[in-house]
């Protein structure tokens, strides 16, 4: 199968990365550390840069960080049957403030719309990230590019089917205060793209995020947060509420 090919061969590049940085920096044996995560949101809407996907869903994820290499798998389930479905696995290596990383996206408005292992079922995107948090203690800008490189198709002035390398950036910023945490972003696909809805250069998401973390107890709290989003060109807004475990 092409895409597993395709995916295998980017994650061992990933992990070859992984260990090439980690002989440069790592000083300390705790970079050799293992870790486990699991988390969940539940979310009133799934909204992904700025285009709305499901109504209330489910969306759990699974990580497993090596010093400075991740790799893990993340979901949305809407609970009704004509709603995107989504099932994705990403591996990245970080170095400070630059990260690298491969994504595989499989997305189907129900599970037997189409096999799972069939070629044209995924598509794979390359991201590429700086943090300037890393580097810079009171400037916390996030940059991140994000690259379609296979199953995002387009037809050409021949008539020929190729790949569209669809492009988006985006630009984060969290704030952080005793009350409540912040974050910003601002997000645009650079160039035509079926697969963001775009014909040419285009903003398709800003969006501002608040969350807290409510004390129902001494030992419990909730962590609560709501989110405002717009996309200037579907010219529609999304106001999302939700809860992560």
């Amino acid at each position: 199968m092409k895409v597993l090919k395709i995916m295998t061969a980017a994650l061992m590049s990933i992990m070859a990365s992984g260990i090439c940085f980690a002989e440069e920096t790592a000083e300390v044996k705790e970079a050799k550390k293992v870790e486990f995560s699991v988390n969940a949101d539940v979310v009133s809407s799934y909204v992904w840069r700025g285009m709305y996907q499901s109504s209330f869903a489910v969306q759990p994820g699974i990580e497993m960080t090596a010093g400075n290499f991740t790799l893990g798998s993340w979901g949305s389930a809407s609970f009704k049957d004509e709603e995107t479905r989504e099932l994705d696995f990403y591996a990245s290596v970080q170095a400070k403030a630059f990260s690298i990383g491969v994504t595989d996206y499989f997305c189907t408005p129900s599970w037997d719309d189409h096999s799972y292992f069939a070629d044209n079922s995924h598509v794979l995107e390359a991201n590429l990230g700086w943090d300037f948090g890393e580097c810079c203690d009171k400037f916390a800008l996030t940059i991140s590019a994000n690259i379609n490189f296979l199953n995002d198709k387009k037809i050409n002035d021949k008539g020929e089917e190729k790949e569209a390398f669809s492009t988006y950036i985006e630009l984060g910023y969290p704030v952080e205060s005793s009350f409540v945490n912040w974050e910003f972003a601002l997000g645009a696909c650079v160039n035509e793209s079926a697969f963001y809805g775009v014909d040419k250069f285009g903003v398709i998401n800003i969006g501002v995020k608040a969350s807290k973390d409510i004390e129902i107890t001494d030992k419990f709290k909730l962590p609560l947060f709501a989110q405002m989003i717009l996309n200037p060109r579907e010219e529609r807004t999304h106001f999302v509420v939700g809860m992560s475990f």
